[in-house]
């Protein structure tokens, strides 16, 4: 007769039973994060500073009757949806100005706008200048691509028939990025 310990009974009860002494158990965590639409400047207060024109005799400034400047102001839009972006002018109405004398002011929006200006637009909000409310201009999202490069240029041109007072000419403008 052979002799059976107890430890041997019990573990081949339990193995008759299915149980099982060592083993894993996988716990699935599902989660959601969620993304709000948005749109940013990556710089909220960009500047101009007068070394930044270019176009003149000796570079940066006006210097003679009927000189022009020009600039160009690379603007970054952070976004995940589709924008559109409108312009006021803010201090002397987005027109450079000292004092009572004023350069003729005009602008344009080039980069990732969907359809970028192919010329200057007069500072005013009138019928077809850059201020007017229904000169908007749309940057369409492309999924995966939240960074959009947005050009202002802006030109400043001096009276052809007389000399601008010396000084310097300012201006601000706003520009707006508006999402759904």
């Amino acid at each position: 007769m052979r002799k059976m310990s107890w430890t041997g009974v019990v573990a081949a009860f339990f193995a008759c039973a299915g149980v099982a002494f060592a083993g894993t158990d996988d716990a699935v965590v599902s989660m959601t994060a969620t993304v709000e639409s948005s749109a940013e400047w990556a710089d909220p207060a960009p500047t101009i500073a007068a070394g930044d024109w270019t176009g003149s005799v000796d570079g940066t400034t006006i210097s003679q009757v009927g000189e022009d400047l020009t600039v160009t102001k690379a603007l970054t839009l952070y976004t995940n949806v589709n924008v559109t972006l409108s312009q006021a002018g803010t201090a002397n109405s987005g027109i450079l100005t000292n004092g009572t004398e004023t350069l003729t002011t005009s602008y344009q929006m080039q980069g990732d706008v969907d359809t970028p200006d192919a010329a200057y637009k007069a500072a005013g909000t009138g019928v077809g200048e850059f201020f007017n409310a229904s000169n908007t201009y749309a940057v369409t999202h492309v999924g995966g691509d939240g960074v959009y490069a947005i050009n202002l240029l802006v030109k400043g041109e001096s009276d052809d028939t007389q000399a601008e007072d010396s000084g310097d000419y300012t201006a601000s403008i706003t520009i707006t990025a508006t999402w759904s």
